[in-house]
């Protein structure tokens, strides 16, 4: 019953939804039936259980049908009228808390009717919540299509000379529309052609000189205008610094899917800098996190995902922000997925104490750290490694140098990519170990500060440099 799609629709409902639902199947306006009504209260109580595990589809029909022997295709005949119930329930919960769309809905309806003596009215009291609207995002500048558009409709029905039609507004409104949403999706396409090596053409910069020749772009697209030029520009960096203030001054004018977007591409682009040995970036990219964590980016539906929670502790400790981290872990791993919350807690906790030069307390953490995930592994593995190196236990650091490599080698379960950067990593860690005099370890750090995409660079960058004070 699990893996079946009435079941993950059905999990994918808050507790107030469920409720909601209940009702919904109880009211003979929806639902007649009372066995669908039965089956979705049987299964009810283990939709949100961690205790509790789901029974097969027998179990269920005992429960909802007692009195009646087993039929697997009656059964999922009843599971299926569920699963209808359920996504016209979703649909309809989603459309009733958007009261825009219900409005715009039902001067469609007046149109179909004909009803051209009461549709003023309502057009009347629904125009002035379009235009309190600051935030011009894609449902905005859609919704605002569909009302022009419903206007032009009624005006052409009532054939009335005296009143001119709205056309040129019809039009300027899709214009608008369609901008944001071109906008939007080059965007998308550069961002896949530069990750994925995708052969996407975008031909932008015609459509641009025409259209910006003869209007003005709106707040959003502005944004969406600057992240192409960040994008394809050789001064990325000014329209880089464009985005962020657009972002950082006229956030109550950008909803939150627009922020989200902005966001992630700002974010991408400081990785970007980041790996190509543009370390200015990190405070750049600090500075955007506690951003998102101001407004919420971060959380969707109570929860924030674990790599996040790692990437913002991983930056605040790059920048010596070890109490901001500290008090970053402990606010926030309670928006962590319950299943991944010590595992995350314990791993950034371990990060935080190594910064605080508390070894031992972080060696215990990394040592209840469940290797979840391959890039958990290999990150407790570069801490294990430091930690050693700043306890002298240097025999202990060399043997598990050796494991280290045997786990980069797994071709099958890292790219080469990863594995050419973690062995950097063992690289230099290995010669720091084995430097002699002050000519080597000066060559060895000259040689680092021109490399790119070596981890945790800074720290070796600091041992070779203690190394130089304490070599001859």
């Amino acid at each position: 019953m699990q893996n079946t799609k009435l079941f993950q629709l059905l999990q994918s409902f808050t507790p107030q939804e469920i409720q909601r639902f209940q009702a919904y199947l109880q009211s003979p306006f929806f639902n007649t039936d009372e066995t669908i009504f039965k089956v979705f209260e049987s299964i009810r109580s283990y939709l949100h259980s961690r205790n509790k595990e789901i029974p097969e589809a027998k179990k269920i029909w005992s429960i909802a049908i007692p009195n009646q022997k087993f039929n697997n295709l009656i059964f999922n005949k009843h599971c299926s009228y569920l699963y209808q119930y359920a996504s016209e329930f979703i649909a309809f919960h989603s459309l009733k808390n958007n009261s825009n769309l219900l409005q715009l809905e039902y001067l469609k309806v007046l149109n179909q009717r004909q009803l051209n003596d009461l549709f003023p009215f309502h057009a009347n009291r629904f125009l002035p919540i379009l235009k309190k609207s600051k935030r011009q995002n894609e449902n905005f500048l859609l919704e605002n299509f569909f009302f022009q558009q419903q206007q032009h409709q009624h005006l052409e029905q009532l054939q009335s000379r005296k009143q001119s039609l709205n056309t040129n507004q019809v039009l300027q409104n899709l214009d608008e529309f369609y901008l944001h949403e071109k906008l939007k999706y080059w965007n998308a396409a550069l961002h896949y052609k530069r990750q994925f090596d995708q052969a996407i053409h975008v031909n932008w910069k015609d459509f641009f000189s025409e259209w910006l020749s003869k209007n003005k772009l709106s707040n959003n697209n502005e944004a969406y205008r600057q992240l192409l030029l960040m994008q394809t520009s050789s001064q990325s960096e000014i329209y880089y610094n464009n985005l962020k203030k657009i972002l950082f001054e006229q956030t109550q004018l950008l909803d939150q899917t627009t922020q989200k977007e902005i966001y992630s591409f700002l974010v991408v682009y400081c990785i970007e800098k980041i790996n190509q040995g543009n370390a200015i970036f990190y405070k750049e990219i600090f500075m955007l996190y506690k951003y998102a964590l101001q407004h919420q980016l971060l959380i969707k539906q109570k929860k924030m995902s674990p790599w996040d929670f790692k990437n913002i502790v991983a930056v605040a400790l790059q920048q010596t922000k070890i109490k901001w981290a500290e008090k970053f872990i402990l606010e926030y791993k309670k928006f962590l997925p319950k299943e991944e919350a010590d595992n995350a807690f314990n791993y950034n906790m371990a990060r935080v104490y190594f910064n605080q030069r508390k070894f031992t307390e972080s060696l215990k953490l990394l040592q209840m750290v469940a290797y979840t995930d391959l890039f958990y592994q290999l990150d407790v593995k570069i801490i294990q490694t430091k930690t050693l190196y700043e306890l002298e236990e240097t025999e202990t650091l060399n043997d598990l140098i050796i494991s280290f490599k045997k786990l980069i080698n797994n071709k099958h379960r890292l790219s080469k990519h990863y594995q050419t950067v973690y062995r950097k990593y063992l690289m230099y860690l290995q010669k720091i170990l084995l430097l002699k005099n002050k000519t080597e370890a000066t060559t060895l750090l000259e040689q680092l500060k021109n490399d790119i995409q070596v981890p945790d660079k800074i720290w070796l960058t600091e041992k070779i440099e203690l190394r130089i004070k304490r070599l001859k």
